[in-house]
């Protein structure tokens, strides 16, 4: 009961006095009984671009890197997260990457995807008209992938790319997976915009993508 009290106090602390959502995700994690967030940046695109993000249930490099994402106040950081890692680049790419953990069961849609049944696909998930859907193979197995790219009505300054991989056991009875979500926002410094593309953050992530290794561990 002690305990609980004072995790309370610390949320009411946080709350009263001010914090960033940071401070206030990493009491919650406590909270929740998870490790708090770990934060990190890169100091050049040399460390940037021989790093491997290892995780419990999957292993992938960093995005592309050049030496002009540290200009002025811009550089290449994130966090380590309970089921995965955020990375981002300043307000322009936003990148997350995460996995289910556990296993789930291999259903009639895992048989659909490697059929390449897009259609039966595309009316089992919630997704607009205009959204674009397709299957691809990324990963150093080469997994079976769907990508969806879409925008939102609220926010069309903003694009989305959303990449979930999957890997199965070899009797085909159970499935894990792993999803890449890509977010570009629009810089609003012209300059900036030109450089900084949604083209541009695709082109930087397919060495990701294909370097994801997907963890055995039925």
């Amino acid at each position: 009961m002690m305990q609980n009290s004072l995790w309370i106090t610390m949320i009411f602390s946080f709350l009263l006095g001010g914090c960033n959502v940071n401070d206030y995700d990493d009491v919650m994690a406590r909270v929740a009984g998870n490790k708090p967030n770990q934060y990190f940046h890169f100091s050049n695109p040399t460390d940037a671009n021989h790093y491997t993000f290892h995780d419990k249930a999957f292993d992938i490099h960093m995005l592309q890197t050049k030496q002009s994402d540290w200009s002025h106040d811009r550089r290449w950081g994130g966090s380590f997260v309970w089921n995965g890692v955020v990375i981002y680049l300043h307000s322009f790419y936003h990148v997350l990457v995460t996995s289910s953990r556990k296993a789930s069961k291999y259903d009639d849609e895992d048989r659909a995807l490697e059929e390449g049944n897009i259609n039966y696909i595309r009316k089992r998930i919630k997704i607009d008209a205009d959204d674009k859907l397709y299957i691809k193979r990324y990963g150093k197995e080469n997994y079976i992938c769907t990508v969806m790219e879409y925008t939102k009505q609220n926010t069309p300054q903003k694009e989305y790319m959303g990449v979930e991989c999957y890997k199965y056991n070899k009797e085909k009875t159970k499935v894990k997976n792993v999803h890449i979500r890509l977010t570009y926002s629009k810089p609003t410094n012209p300059t900036l915009a030109r450089q900084y593309t949604y083209t541009d953050l695709k082109r930087r992530a397919k060495r990701m993508l294909d370097s994801l290794y997907i963890k055995e561990g039925w």
